[in-house]
C-alpha cells in the first residue's frame, strides 16, 4: 500500500523537476542569446545602414533582436505563433511613426514584457508578474546609465540587457523558482505526503 501511494503522488514532484530543468534551459539559453545580440549588433546595424541610414538601422536591429528573443520565448512556452506576431507588428509600426528614439526604446521593452509574460508565460502568479517588472525595469536602467552613444557601447547595452532578461527564468515562476533557488526544502506537497507516509507506517 505504500509503495502504490509513493507512486501515485511521485507525478507532481516529477513535473516540478521537468519544469526546473526548462527554467535552467531558459536561462542558459538567454545568456547564450544576449551573446548573440551583443556580438550581431555592430555587422547588423552596419549592414542595415547601408540601407536605410542610422535612425531606421538602429530601430530595426534592435527589433530585429526582439522578434529573435519572442520566437525562442514562443518556442519555449509552446505558445501559438500567431499570438506573437501581433505585438511584434505593432512593435514594427511603432518603429516608423517618428517616436523619440527613449521612446521606442520603451515601447520594445513594453512589448518585451507583452510577449513574454502575456502571451508565452502568462498565468504564472502574481511572483512572475513582479519578477517581469524587475527585470523589464533593471534591464532598462542598466542601459539608461550605461548611456550608450556608440556601436560598441550599444552592442554592450544590448548584452547586458538581455542579459538581465535571463533572470525571469531563475526568479518566477513561483513553483519552479522555489525548487531552483531552494532545492533542499520540500515542497508543501512533499511535506504531507511525508506525513502521511509515517502515519501510514505506524499503522
Amino acid at each position: 500500500m505504500n509503495n502504490n501511494f509513493a507512486y501515485l503522488n511521485d507525478a507532481p514532484a516529477q513535473g516540478l523537476e521537468r519544469e526546473v530543468r526548462a527554467m535552467r534551459s531558459h536561462f542558459s539559453g538567454t545568456i547564450w542569446y544576449a551573446l548573440a545580440c551583443g556580438l550581431a549588433f555592430i555587422p547588423a546595424y552596419f549592414s542595415l545602414n547601408l540601407i536605410s541610414g542610422p535612425y531606421w538601422a538602429f530601430r530595426m536591429t534592435l527589433w530585429i533582436f526582439l522578434a529573435g528573443y519572442a520566437w525562442l520565448l514562443r518556442r519555449w512556452s509552446g505558445a501559438k505563433f500567431l499570438t506573437c506576431l501581433f505585438p511584434l507588428f505593432l512593435l514594427l509600426a511603432l518603429a516608423f511613426v517618428g517616436l523619440p528614439q527613449t521612446s521606442f526604446l520603451v515601447a520594445a521593452i513594453v512589448i518585451l514584457a507583452w510577449i513574454r509574460s502575456g502571451v508565452c508565460f502568462a498565468g504564472k502568479g502574481a511572483r512572475s508578474l513582479a519578477v517581469e517588472l524587475g527585470v523589464s525595469a533593471g534591464g532598462a536602467v542598466l542601459v539608461n546609465l550605461l548611456s550608450p552613444h556608440s556601436g560598441l557601447t550599444w552592442a554592450l547595452a544590448v548584452w547586458l540587457f538581455f542579459l538581465v532578461q535571463s533572470l525571469f527564468f531563475v526568479m518566477g515562476p513561483d513553483s519552479a523558482a522555489q525548487a531552483w533557488i531552494d532545492p533542499y526544502k520540500p515542497e508543501p506537497f512533499e511535506q504531507a505526503r511525508q506525513r502521511a507516509e509515517r502515519i501510514l507506517s505506524e499503522d
